[in-house]
């Protein structure tokens, strides 16, 4: 049923009662009734308190007149006729009542045609418009009303016949009524204005108040809601003079809806809780004000509150069966739902509403319900369905009718439109939706129409306009209490402060705007501002602090299904790692962003994407992880051409400042120069002082590199002046290290020094913020952040200041190798939430659990009983498991304690290594850098500084060539000869050297280096590596004597899916005879765990896999057991304790100390965290055989000869070298630690 027809009626009888009573109080005759003819006669007296609506007074005229009537034959049974047509008619209005319309219907017909038989033209008059109302309750939306009409019509038309104008007025009320509930609000206004006017004509002020109501409701359905309001403030006086607290109640209801509407949340407020104090027990005209205090509850963003209204309603609305009103709350209810980005629950609510309404033919309802899903789809990121319904709710909404969602649905397919980057029609769309918001006065809607256009400002790189129209939205949103809007556009104007490079002001907006989205439990908002925090601290190199809040925002948006945001933070993630240099991570994490937002059709969102996945390549390029400038050219290509169809100006200046780089790396300066002057412009109109200080940057390297130093000079200054003042830290450096790069070129050391420094100073302060191990390893591995420290270090050394010079190199060196080996035991599970802990074994579990499903399939696919596409889905499905379990390692590191190493500010100084070195012993520490190179040649007396011909580029090449054929002869050891050791040798002293490789110089064999003469360094020197300078101290310091007991010598041989090792059992045998002890062979990783911490000397023979793409993961391959899978993995070295007295772990397997060179991938490197003094490994894999003879002859000469590992690894390798000359068979093996 209609409430508002129900509500209406019921209202109006009981006034018209109230007021028949009245007017027949002032109009009867003092004359008894009589049966005569003339004045006084019962039958017209009884008639006439009819027409007055005095149904008691007709009751008991109809009585009398059956008694005075009784001797005239023809009165009587008129009198009978009368009194049994008003027993027929509340017959059919208790059927009414009753909800049995059909019984109703037939009746009221039969009646009507009595009466008209009996030319009882009131009763007549009356019946046809409750027969229009039965009709109309019986009906839905979607049928033909013309018979209610009709009925109406008949019953307004007799009533004006006998001179009725308050049966008339009713009429008119009923039909008035009709048109409203079917949108038809002009034929409404029309024809309340004449209801108005009879009402008035006859004194009836309950009428005209009635009127008034429904003139001001239709004005509000039509938006003229100045109008509406004037409307509805006369019905407020008239009821108020009438003392009348229904009238006011359902006055001041609509009065609220038009205040909402105007965006005076406030004052609507206001008037709906003054209804509910008036309401009493009529529970239509209740549920309706509590439908609108929940409204307007969720415009104030109070959401619980708002459910709690609502519910209230639909609870009362069903009860009363009230079908339209129950398909408007459960369709209010989906739009909170939809703030609080319960999407499951929105959907439930909205699909409700919408069946209720279709089954009813309301055209109207369906339009905002549909608009309603529209926008939850759109909130998913599922575009396409959401413009499919908007597009119906054009469709399907005649012209005229229910502008509001019109509007709405023309706004919503701008914000479609404009997310995958057609801007041109999604200004169109939107442009038509603020002209009707502006006609109809519908404030929330014309903010939200500014802030859909701000976005479109912002991706053709207006910022300026975008501001504008972000403000333009905040105002009217402030005005009007939306805290929920007035919140988004204030993330909105803070992210345009990012773009600008404002990011203290953006940071203060967003942390402010997460306190408010918080508190009101707005879940999708909450990840879009964690989202736009992240991607400021990043801007500033607060990588810690960005990831902590990535984390979150990924979870939230997952969580709620949140596709769109769902990819920012993919997105971000991916720019997060790319920018600490951990290009594969940004890959995968680019790579499903772009999934997404292919499959949603965000095309802004893709060219990003796109370019930021090209920028990781250049740079991993860059930082010499491969060569991949082909690739994220064709990256930047494909993101020009989308970009350029867009329109999206910033991001053509994004990409054409990239590709510049890919032709700048290749020296074709011209090219890069043209694309890079066609950037800056775009990025000065823009108004980004952070992009325009990067072109810039860009021109100043080109000038460098073409010999233009002043050029060179004023475009790095410049640079550097933005970052400094965006405090753009990450970018604050590079321009630092160009100028001291001009100013080293122009023979400007004193200038040079002190950039330098400076860029040393901003580069600490980034890495201090950041608890971030593996990202703070990777993140040095970038040029521009190693070169700092390298091009100080030879400036210094150069101009004799070694001490501060080495200083230089080892504050360099320390931040690629932070390992505190003196750290006392960490006990995590203090400090940390239990919960994290349980997931981090749930999450190890499923890693072993994948391994152990991966290596079954192993089998099974050399057995002929699983397919290659069988081990591609198992290997896929352990990647996946790892993946899982690295990112909660990096989160309980980010959350404190677990593997946490803390940036020493204690840097071991030259006297400190001085003091400490054994005499007889150098230390070579290699400083290479891009440009050129050097070593300091340090021994307890003395210190110098040898220059070298060579750059980090030579080594590279120098590796690979090596690598490519280590059994041949080509030329390669010796080239690494004449770059790294001729200028050195003829300096040294001593016989006993301790080698500070540095970077990918770990992969040198030194004892392989060959001479003119082909003669190796290991024919006359003892050779061992160390970490950094101040590894090596602490070291030296805490260095624990040799001891012969509690030796564990283990093999695995036979290893499931790998060949086996021959000679490993044998190996392990020999080495445990020369200590006297048993040899554990077929040894599982139960046996390492159980008696590792017991021991002095460690001894595994077995097999190594190494995992560069996921270095946790690389293990030692041992034995199976109940309690552990046999993969002895990096990252569980940390569980065997820390200040371990083991004093030696010989790692004979292949690739053990294989790894970039700069992260904490080793095996070697956990060891020496745990505290283990010297570590034996590979650099590469060894042949078995060649592998048993080295090590039983060094573990001989270290225990029977007491010599010093050194020396012994040394002999070693001499010895092997008689029956197995080539040097890889005798080489791979490197001493690190103590000598």
């Amino acid at each position: 049923m209609a409430k508002t027809l129900i509500f209406r009626t019921a209202l109006m009888i009981t006034l018209t009662f109230l007021l028949s009573a009245l007017i027949i109080g002032n109009v009867v005759s003092q004359s008894q009734p009589h049966c005569d003819s003339g004045p006084g006669n019962v039958l017209v007296l009884a008639r006439e308190a009819y027409a007055q609506a005095d149904i008691d007074r007709t009751f008991l005229l109809s009585g009398q007149a059956l008694d005075l009537c009784a001797g005239d034959a023809q009165r009587l049974t008129e009198a009978e006729t009368f009194a049994d047509l008003l027993n027929d008619l509340g017959t059919a209005f208790s059927l009414t009542l009753s909800g049995q319309f059909e019984q109703a219907i037939s009746e009221y017909r039969s009646v009507a045609e009595q009466a008209q038989a009996a030319g009882e033209i009131e009763i007549e008059a009356d019946v046809n418009l409750l027969l229009g109302q039965a009709l109309y309750f019986k009906h839905d939306l979607k049928n033909d009303f013309s018979d209610i009409i009709t009925a109406y019509g008949t019953g307004i038309i007799l009533w004006r016949q006998v001179g009725s104008t308050l049966g008339e007025s009713t009429g008119l009320g009923y039909l008035a009524t009709l048109y409203e509930d079917l949108y038809r609000y002009e034929d409404a206004i029309t024809v309340y204005e004449q209801s108005y006017d009879l009402s008035k004509s006859i004194g009836d002020e309950p009428g005209q108040a009635l009127a008034k109501i429904g003139i001001g409701a239709s004005q509000f359905y039509l938006s003229q809601y100045a109008d509406a309001k004037v409307s509805l403030d006369e019905a407020l006086q008239l009821w108020m003079r009438l003392n009348n607290p229904s009238g006011i109640a359902r006055t001041r209801m609509e009065l609220g809806r038009v205040l909402a509407s105007q965006g005076d949340y406030a004052a609507a407020r206001m008037e709906f809780e003054q209804a509910l104090e008036l309401v009493g027990g009529d529970p239509y005209l209740r549920s309706g004000v509590l439908h609108n205090l929940g409204v307007i509850s969720a415009k104030q963003s109070q959401f619980d509150e708002a459910i709690t209204h609502l519910e209230e309603a639909l609870v009362l609305r069903q009860h009363q069966q009230d079908t339209k009103g129950i398909a408007t709350t459960q369709s209010a209810l989906g739009e909170v739902y939809i703030e609080l980005s319960r999407y499951d629950e929105a959907d439930q609510h909205l699909t409700m509403a919408l069946e209720l309404r279709e089954q009813s033919g309301d055209v109207v309802g369906m339009a905002a319900t549909r608009n309603n899903i529209a926008l939850m789809y759109q909130a998913q990121g599922n575009y396409a369905d959401a413009e499919a319904l908007y597009q119906l709710t054009l469709s399907d909404l005649p012209e005229g009718l229910a502008p509001l969602y019109k509007g709405t649905a023309l706004n919503g397919l701008g914000g479609v439109f404009a997310i995958r980057g057609q801007y041109e029609m999604a200004i169109d769309y939107h442009s038509q939706a603020l002209a009707i918001f502006e006609v109809i006065q519908y404030v929330d809607g014309i903010a939200t129409v500014y802030n859909n256009l701000a976005f479109i400002d912002m991706s053709r790189g207006d910022l300026s306009k975008a501001l504008d129209d972000y403000r333009s939205a905040q105002r009217i949103w402030q005005d009007t209490g939306n805290i929920a809007a007035h919140t988004t556009s204030a993330i909105n104007i803070g992210d345009v402060y990012h773009q600008q490079g404002r990011y203290a002001d953006a940071l203060s907006i967003f942390e402010d705007a997460l306190t408010t989205a918080n508190a009101l439990n707005l879940t999708a908002l909450t990840a879009n501002i964690h989202n736009a925090i992240s991607a400021s601290y990043s801007q500033r190199g607060d990588y810690g602090l960005a990831q902590l809040h990535l984390s979150v925002a990924l979870e939230q948006s997952q969580a709620i299904g949140d596709r769109l945001t769902e990819a920012t933070a993919l997105s971000n993630i991916g720019h997060l790692y790319y920018r600490q240099g951990r290009y594969r991570l940004a890959d995968e994490q680019y790579t499903s962003a772009l999934e997404i937002v292919r499959e949603i059709g965000a095309r802004f969102i893709e060219v990003r994407l796109l370019n930021d996945q090209g920028a990781s390549y250049l740079e991993a390029s860059m930082a010499g992880q491969g060569s991949f400038v082909d690739v994220a050219r064709q990256l930047y290509d494909q993101a020009l051409v989308l970009a350029e169809d867009l329109g999206t100006q910033i991001q053509i200046g994004l990409i054409k400042s990239n590709l510049a780089l890919t032709y700048f790396l290749e020296e074709d300066y011209d090219t890069a120069r043209q694309l890079t002057n066609e950037a800056l412009p775009i990025f000065e109109r823009a108004g980004v002082p952070s992009l325009t200080a990067t072109a810039q940057l860009i021109l100043g390297g080109i000038a460098l590199e073409q010999g233009d130093l002043e050029s060179s000079y004023q475009y790095a200054d410049t640079a550097r002046a933005a970052f400094d003042t965006n405090y753009e830290r990450p970018l604050l450096t590079l321009s630092l290290v160009n100028l001291g790069m001009v100013s080293e070129v122009n023979a400007d050391y004193v200038a040079a020094i002190d950039y330098y420094n400076q860029a040393i100073t901003v580069l600490e302060s980034i890495l201090n913020d950041t608890a971030l191990d593996n990202a703070i390893a990777n993140l040095t591995t970038l040029g521009k952040n190693t070169w700092p420290y390298q091009r100080l270090a030879t400036l210094l050394a150069r101009s004799g200041d070694l001490e501060t010079g080495f200083r230089s190199a080892e504050r360099g060196a320390s931040l690629l190798v932070r390992l505190q080996l003196s750290t006392e035991l960490i006990d995590y599970s203090e400090t940390l939430d239990p919960e994290l802990i349980a997931q981090e074994r749930q999450l190890r579990e499923s890693v072993n659990e994948h391994q152990r499903v991966l290596d079954a399939t192993n089998s099974d696919f050399q057995a002929g009983r699983a397919t290659s596409a069988d081990v591609q889905h198992a290997s896929r499905d352990l990647d996946a498991a790892r993946e899982l379990y690295i990112s909660h390692l990096e989160h309980l590191q980010l959350t404190g304690g677990f593997l946490e190493r803390e940036l020493s500010g204690e840097i071991a100084t030259l006297p400190q290594v001085q003091s400490l070195l054994p005499p007889d012993t150098t230390l070579l520490y290699y400083s290479i850098g891009t440009l050129d190179s050097g070593v300091f040649i340090i021994s307890d007396t003395d210190a110098r500084y040898v220059p070298l011909q060579t750059t980090l580029d030579d080594v590279n090449d120098l590796l690979t060539d090596f690598s490519d054929d280590r059994m041949g002869d080509n030329g390669a050891l010796n080239t690494m000869y004449q770059h790294l050791f001729a200028a050195v040798e003829p300096e040294l002293a001593d016989t006993d050297l301790i080698i500070m490789p540095g970077a990918s110089m770990r992969y040198m064999p030194f004892a392989a280096l060959q001479r003119d003469d082909r003669s190796y360094l290991v024919d006359d020197y003892t050779i061992s590596y160390t970490f950094n300078a101040t590894s090596l101290v602490r070291q030296l310091q805490d260095g624990v004597p040799v001891s012969s007991s509690d030796v564990l010598v283990m093999s695995q041989s036979e290893v499931e899916g790998l060949e086996r090792l021959n000679y490993a059992d044998e190996e392990a045998q020999e080495v445990a005879a020369i200590y006297d002890v048993d040899a554990i062979l077929n040894a599982t990783e139960s046996d390492l765990r159980a008696q590792f911490a017991q021991s002095s000397v460690v001894h595994i023979a077995a097999h190594a896999s190494m995992e560069p793409s996921a270095p946790l993961f690389s293990a030692i391959r041992l034995g199976e057991s109940d309690a552990y899978d046999g993969r002895f993995e990096l990252r569980e070295v940390f569980e065997l304790g820390m200040n371990t007295s083991v004093d030696l772990v010989v790692l004979s397997a292949c690739e053990t100390a294989l790894g970039n060179g700069t992260d904490f991938s080793l095996l070697t490197y956990s060891f020496a965290a745990i505290g283990v003094d010297r570590t034996v490994a590979s650099l590469w894999n060894v042949n078995d055989e060649s592998t048993a003879y080295l090590m039983e002859e060094y573990m001989r000469l270290r225990h029977d000869e007491h010599l010093p590992d050194a020396i012994a690894l040394q002999r070693a390798m001499l010895y092997t070298r008689a029956t197995h000359p080539e040097p890889e068979l005798w080489a791979a093996f490197v001493l690190t630690g103590l000598p």
